[in-house]
C-alpha cells in the first residue's frame, strides 16, 4: 500500500507544481502569453515546454548568425567604400599634380640660365624660392623626383632617347626631362640619355 501511495502523491505534487507554473504565467502581467497550450499532464507538459525551447533556441541562433552575416556584410561594404574613397583620391591627385608637371618643367629650365646681371640673379633667386614651395606643398602629397643623372638605367623609369655606346651595364649619363613619381608610382618617365658604367659610376 505505501508504493502506490507515493506514486500517487508524486503524480499529484507533479500536476500541482505544473498549475503553480501556469499561474505564475498567467499572473505575470509583464510576460507575454505562451503561444502554445500547456496540457494537463505533467509529462506532455514536459514534452511540450521541451520542445518549444528547443525551437526557442533554434530560432536563435538562426538570429545570431543572420546578424553575424549582416556584420560581416556592413563590414565588407565600409572597406569596399575606404579603397574606393582612395581610388578617388589618388585619381584626382594624378590628374592634379599631373597637370603641374609642364610647370615644374619651366621652372627648371629658367633656373638652368645663367644670371648675368644683378637684377637677373634676384629674379631667379625669387624665382627658385617659389619653386621650391611648390616642390615642399607637392611633396607632401607624394610627388619625388626620379634619380637622373648617375643612375643606373632602369627602363621602368627611365625613357631612353639616346644611347652614348653600347655596354651590358648602362647608366644615366643626360637627363632631357626629369621624370617623377607619386606615392610610389611613376607618374611621368625620365627622359634619359644613357650610355656605358664607367669605374666611377660603379663605385
Amino acid at each position: 500500500m505505501t508504493g502506490p501511495h507515493n506514486e500517487a502523491t508524486d503524480d499529484v505534487v507533479e500536476a500541482a507544481e505544473v498549475e503553480v507554473v501556469k499561474a505564475e504565467l498567467l499572473d505575470d502581467e509583464m510576460a507575454e502569453p505562451l503561444p502554445f497550450d500547456v496540457p494537463e499532464d505533467p509529462v506532455e507538459a514536459n514534452e511540450v515546454l521541451t520542445a518549444a525551447l528547443r525551437q526557442s533556441l533554434a530560432q536563435e541562433a538562426e538570429f545570431l548568425d543572420r546578424w553575424q552575416r549582416s556584420a560581416a556584410d556592413f563590414d565588407n561594404l565600409r572597406k569596399r567604400s575606404l579603397r574606393e574613397q582612395q581610388q578617388v583620391r589618388s585619381v584626382a591627385a594624378e590628374r592634379v599634380v599631373g597637370a603641374m608637371l609642364p610647370t615644374l618643367d619651366s621652372f627648371q629650365a629658367a633656373l638652368d640660365l645663367p644670371a648675368e646681371t644683378e637684377n637677373e640673379k634676384k629674379l631667379l633667386a625669387g624665382m627658385e624660392a617659389t619653386y621650391l614651395q611648390l616642390m615642399d606643398v607637392l611633396s607632401r602629397e607624394g610627388l619625388a623626383p626620379i634619380l637622373g643623372v648617375g643612375a643606373p638605367f632602369d627602363p621602368a623609369i627611365h625613357d631612353a632617347v639616346t644611347h652614348l655606346g653600347d655596354s651590358e651595364t648602362l647608366v644615366v649619363v643626360g637627363e632631357l626631362r626629369r621624370g617623377y613619381r607619386l606615392n610610389d608610382k611613376v607618374l611621368r618617365a625620365a627622359l634619359v640619355a644613357v650610355g656605358p658604367a664607367t669605374d666611377e659610376d660603379s663605385e
